[in-house]
């Protein structure tokens, strides 16, 4: 099959870029499946050199005649019929003698026509003479409703119904004044410091202090700055209560 070219001489396949369906095409067509034949040269090549390995070994293959490999496909395992042993009667067969005058048993074939509106004539009597079912009326008891409402609502598992007042009610609570939030600021500042001195002691312990000192110290330098601005701000509101 020969490539198809252009006025030019230049190959199709090489006008089109692969970014266009066109071109996708023509690269499938002339091209080939490259990853295929590398995939399959990549098998071949392990199984070659597995059995040239195994042929260093020590391995023989087994050598098989050209005749013994045709007989081998041509010939078929002859099909001879199963032999079931089947039990043999010999003689009269014994009989019983009070069968002799005994009826046989029905012909069971199709109804006869008299015999079906026999009993269908029997059948409608046993409805008429039946009792008619007692009339109930609607239910209208709506607590069962919302009851079978619930039941579909949760597929057939619904929860469990709490009491009135089992569950706490929430309590509202005021929003915290400025005063304490400043307050709960300063107390967070302090146990800050306080971390911070505790850290280093224990690596002043274990010899490590130089390594964190200058950090730290400077981290509680700024813990400080902010004590001493929310001090102020507290001694502040403090004399001049919030309205």
């Amino acid at each position: 099959m020969s490539e198809p070219t252009t006025s030019d001489g230049e190959a199709v396949y090489n006008v089109f870029d692969r970014s266009t369906p066109a071109g996708r095409a023509l690269f499938a067509i002339y091209n080939g499946d490259n990853a295929g034949k590398k995939t399959g040269n990549k098998i071949s090549g392990r199984n070659r050199a597995a059995h040239q390995k195994k042929l260093e070994g020590g391995y023989v293959p087994t050598v098989i005649e050209e005749a013994d490999w045709n007989k081998r496909k041509t010939d078929k395992p002859s099909l001879q019929q199963m032999e079931v042993p089947v039990p043999q009667v010999y003689g009269a067969v014994a009989r019983d003698p009070e069968a002799v005058g005994r009826p046989g048993l029905p012909f069971m074939g199709k109804k006869a026509e008299r015999q079906i509106k026999a009993e269908a004539k029997q059948l409608d009597l046993e409805i008429s003479a039946a009792p008619a079912p007692e009339y109930k009326g609607l239910q209208t008891n709506e607590k069962e409703k919302i009851r079978y409402a619930r039941k579909l609502e949760f597929n057939g598992k619904p929860p469990e119904e709490m009491p009135e007042g089992h569950f706490k009610k929430p309590v509202k609570r005021e929003p915290p004044t400025r005063l304490q939030e400043l307050e709960g600021l300063f107390a967070d500042c302090v146990t800050a410091i306080e971390e911070r001195e505790e850290f280093l002691a224990d690596m002043t312990k274990c010899g490590m202090r130089e390594k964190y000192e200058t950090q730290i110290k400077g981290e509680i330098q700024q813990k400080l700055t902010t004590l001493k601005s929310l001090d102020e701000k507290i001694k502040a509101l403090t004399l001049r209560p919030e309205r």
